[in-house]
């Protein structure tokens, strides 16, 4: 008999689109280590329903199960907005586990919305809690100075509880550890660092030629953006950059955008009024022919558009780790990243890409120049990039430790 899991993922489903407002790379994560995971363990990953035409459970994998609790109004909220519903989660969540007569060994939760939930689910069921932050508030509001939502100081208060009563908190770089013991004052016995994996087997090199083909796309000059569209990935300050790199550069470059929804559908405000912007400040900069939305890409065609790109650009205002940048890496594809939170850490300076100042777009079109302008450099920055992830980031290095974890806490 498979021993059980109790995943929590509240905002993020594993199951949905990928590049959608929910489908960052917490999901993204969660999804890879579950199938791994699942060679020993029964996972039910338990998320907010969001659509009144999904189904209730789904198997993404074989002993792995997506389900969806009915938590406010059956509709996208955005994740500042979910701690609302907080509760009303937890009491339809374990009225299912009852009546499914469900039961766990231990509960992984994933961001503090999802941790606030286990902390709850920790003393009903008398069961270990394993947390990842994946972000974290004080570092968001206090470093690098993003507005407070009305429900930050919940927040804050929350993720102290957290990271204090949580058996284990597994953090992807040492950054996110010195965060942790710096803004909390926390005495971090609990602490360990699992850095994510990403799938070699999946991402991995390929020819230019054949993934040019594969996706019907040429030209020269190509940096790729992959993340969702909203203000903190930073996508505005990579447009001005490019508008500093055409005045520069004499040929033609091309930016591909994959993630969001590019139908007429509205998809979220958040994301449409960012859309708008950037949109605004195309035209502004004279860049429409050198700008492509390509909108939500199925995973496994994502390798051959990193593949393409000469350059991946990561202009984010902050990440606790940076997927899409190891992701890039394990292509053989060098990454720009701005020097924040866990970039500073996954992309090594000079070696497997180059970092620029956090939004300083002009800093940024000069590291874009720099590679673009230099194939020999780009070259040996993509077989470095391909050593270090091989060396640091393995899917399957992450998997064994979160087993061990898991080990050592069920025994206990």
């Amino acid at each position: 008999m498979q021993k059980k899991i109790m995943m929590l993922s509240i905002h993020g489903d594993p199951a949905a689109t990928i590049g959608s407002e929910e489908q960052g790379g917490q999901p993204i994560y969660i999804n890879d280590i579950s199938k791994l995971l699942s060679e020993n363990y029964e996972i039910d990953i338990f998320t907010r329903k969001k659509n009144k035409v999904e189904e209730e459970i789904i198997k993404i994998f074989p002993n792995v199960n997506v389900i969806r609790i009915q938590a406010g109004p059956v509709e996208f909220i955005s994740k500042e907005k979910i701690y609302l519903y907080l509760n009303e989660f937890f009491m339809n969540m374990i009225r299912w586990i009852k009546k499914n007569k469900r039961d766990y060994l231990l509960i992984h939760s994933h961001y503090w919305d999802s941790a606030s939930i286990a902390l709850k689910s920790k003393d009903y069921f008398e069961i270990p809690v394993v947390h990842n932050c994946h972000s974290l508030g004080r570092v968001k509001y206090e470093v690098i100075g993003k507005t407070k939502t009305p429900f930050a100081d919940m927040r804050l208060l929350e993720e102290k509880l957290i990271l204090k009563y949580s058996n284990a908190i597994t953090a992807s770089t040492p950054q996110e550890i010195e965060n942790i013991l710096n803004l909390y004052n926390v005495m971090g016995e609990n602490i360990k660092l699992i850095c994510a994996g990403i799938n070699e087997n999946l991402f991995r090199p390929i020819e230019k030629k054949i993934a040019a083909k594969k996706v019907d796309f040429n030209s020269k000059n190509t940096i790729l953006f992959v993340g969702r569209i909203n203000k903190e990935k930073g996508l505005r300050i990579l447009i001005q950059a490019l508008g500093q790199v055409k005045k520069k550069f004499n040929q033609e470059i091309k930016l591909l955008i994959i993630g969001g929804d590019i139908s007429e559908a509205k998809h979220s405000e958040i994301e449409n009024k960012e859309k708008k912007h950037l949109k605004e400040l195309i035209e502004q900069l004279k860049l429409s022919n050198n700008v492509h939305f390509l909108g939500s890409i199925a995973r496994q065609w994502l390798p051959y558009y990193y593949s393409i790109a000469d350059i991946c650009v990561v202009p984010s205002l902050y990440e606790s780790f940076g997927l899409v940048a190891v992701e890039a890496m394990a292509c053989a594809t060098p990454v720009i990243a701005s020097k924040v939170g866990g970039l500073a850490h996954t992309v090594k300076n000079e070696f497997s890409g180059l970092h620029f100042e956090k939004e300083n777009f002009k800093d940024l079109a000069e590291k874009i120049i720099e590679l673009i302008t230099d194939p020999e450099k780009i070259n040996k920055m993509g077989i470095n990039a391909r050593t270090r992830v091989s060396e640091n980031f393995g899917l399957n290095k992450t998997v064994e430790q979160i087993k061990e974890l898991y080990k050592s806490l069920i025994e206990s």
